[in-house]
């Protein structure tokens, strides 16, 4: 599947005429719906068979969000849906438990809420139900403003291969083993799930799961500049969105105001300054129909004759590239990319306003696609067996501008890494001859690659470290 989807996704990069594109994104879209089915199908059979575990290791639950966030980005803003994401302050950041198994749950309530929603918004909610000295239980919801479920369909939901009825999977798609796997899951990080609906309005399929504290050394919120009693303004069209953003900054100790419209947003800063309590910040959504959108509110705000002029930071739907670029044309110092989480939040604020995050440093776009034009050039090994993975990695890379070597197998990156210097490495972790861990301890033994970047690239969606570890790839 992994051929099928890259050799289309290169395909898709070429000339086609139309009849042809349309083809190919077919099979793009067809490959990865099967995909989809597949790792259903593998994890519930490693459920049957009790092979599916759940580990307990350190993590950060923003970057679990961030991750569901990178997944689900594009179909969200292919059907012109809002994502919020509404974590509540109480809830700690850093936790002990399964990332991988909670963010497959999350993903799969979000994709599902995608598939059944053709307008409004689609909300994920972490909630902190209940706190002990060394864990606590937490609730995480998927709120969509889809078809909904009537009262029958909801019966026959989380059972293996079932689904609302038989319309659905003619419709939609789907073999009715996401939900199953999802209840699985749950259950095995000593967590329920369920849903509430109402047919015609919407969904909120939930799920509740027991974890342990994390390592609470993470960064204060009170860096330089002091940003108590800083006043703000939220820009969004949508009320919820607004009020998620807004809670998030008032958290953080701002004064917080809320409009719906570019237009508003302009007359209540002219308001604010003529009233000298100016707004510092300006928490511009980009698209706010019928009216003028973020980007034009930023120009005019730019030609407007005030005392204090507002720092703005647009908030961009995923993936809107040439968005940010005419923002940035515009005067707008920072992007960024929805759904926002507080951490991004804070971190775009602390750098319009003259300081510099304590976690992630100053960023003129925060979150979305990554830029590679710093590191164009850099020279990699590729270090594959199979050869339609390799025709599709080369390719990739090659289009982003690395220069790229190619070994067969452990052995020969090995010697390939002693005789070349390379910037890094991408180490497929099954192969012949020698596999990735073992290429991988046999490179970290020489003392000058001790700090080589190797990335590793596997099917499975566990590795296990040098060290003995295992982690998410």
């Amino acid at each position: 599947m992994n051929a099928v989807i890259g050799m289309a996704h290169l395909a898709l990069r070429t000339d086609l005429d139309t009849r042809q594109r349309d083809y190919v994104e077919k099979i793009q879209g067809s490959g990865q719906h099967l995909l989809g089915i597949i790792n259903d199908i593998l994890d519930f059979s490693k459920i049957e068979a009790g092979k599916l575990d759940v580990e307990t290791v350190d993590f950060d639950l923003d970057k679990v969000l961030e991750n569901a966030a990178a997944l689900i980005g594009d179909k969200v803003t292919a059907k012109g849906l809002e994502l919020i994401f509404d974590i509540a302050p109480e809830l700690p950041r850093a936790l002990r438990g399964d990332p991988l198994r909670i963010g497959q749950i999350i993903i799969n309530y979000a994709n599902n809420a995608v598939k059944f929603t053709e307008e409004g918004e689609i909300v994920v909610r972490a909630r902190l139900v209940e706190q002990a000295e060394k864990d606590l239980i937490a609730r995480f919801e998927v709120e969509d403003t889809g078809i909904g479920l009537t009262p029958g369909q909801q019966a026959k939901l989380f059972k293996s291969f079932e689904q609302a009825d038989s319309s659905t999977s003619r419709k939609y798609g789907g073999a009715g083993l996401g939900l199953a796997i999802s209840k699985q899951l749950a259950t095995m990080m000593e967590g329920e799930v369920g849903v509430e609906s109402e047919h015609g309005v919407g969904s909120t399929f939930w799920f509740t799961a027991r974890l342990g504290k994390g390592d609470e050394s993470q960064r204060l919120f009170m860096p330089e500049p002091d940003l108590r009693e800083r006043r703000v303004l939220v820009v969004n069209d949508n009320a919820n969105a607004r009020e998620v953003l807004s809670g998030m900054l008032e958290s953080m100790t701002f004064r917080v105001d809320e409009v719906g419209s570019g237009e508003e947003a302009l007359a209540s800063v002219i308001a604010a300054d003529e009233a000298r309590d100016p707004y510092e910040v300006m928490f511009m959504d980009w698209r706010m129909p019928p009216g003028i959108d973020g980007i034009e509110a930023a120009r005019q705000l730019a030609s407007t004759q005030l005392q204090v002029q507002p720092n703005v930071v647009m908030v961009i739907a995923y993936g809107r590239a040439e968005v940010m670029q005419e923002a940035e044309e515009s005067g707008v110092e920072v992007s960024l990319v929805k759904p926002v989480n507080a951490s991004l939040l804070f971190d775009a604020a602390v750098q319009v306003l003259g300081g510099q995050s304590a976690q992630r440093g100053q960023r003129q776009v925060s979150g979305g696609g990554v830029d590679v034009s710093a590191i164009r050039g850099a020279r990699l090994l590729l270090a594959e067996d199979n050869e339609l993975n390799q025709q599709v990695a080369m390719e990739l890379l090659g289009q982003a501008g690395f220069r790229v070597d190619l070994s067969e197998n452990g052995e020969i990156a090995v010697r390939m890494v002693g005789e070349q210097e390379y910037d890094a490495v991408l180490m497929d972790m099954q192969m012949p001859v020698m596999d990735g861990l073992a290429a991988t301890r046999a490179i970290r033994d020489i003392a000058r690659f001790a700090e080589l970047p190797i990335i590793a690239m596997t099917a499975g969606l566990w590795m296990q470290t040098v060290s003995g570890a295992w982690m998410p790839v």
